[in-house]
């Protein structure tokens, strides 16, 4: 994520929708977000990464495999 300095909120839901993962990161203005999240415990499938901040979504389709 881009400078802002509004929190950002970055979930990881399961194939049925359930939030697995809930990460809220406050917002710096003067420096980009990075954050490495642990999914080492959810077991293989299909997830979805959801980035929310102020207006702004995004989402993403992440594969696990084990």
């Amino acid at each position: 994520i881009k400078r802002t300095e509004n929190p950002v909120i970055i979930e990881v839901l399961n194939n049925y929708g359930s939030i697995v993962r809930s990460i809220e990161l406050k917002g710096n203005e003067h420096s980009s977000i990075h954050t490495i999240i642990d999914l080492t415990s959810c077991p293989a499938g299909v997830y979805v990464i959801a980035i929310r901040e102020n207006r702004f979504m995004e989402t993403k389709r992440v594969v696990i495999i084990k």
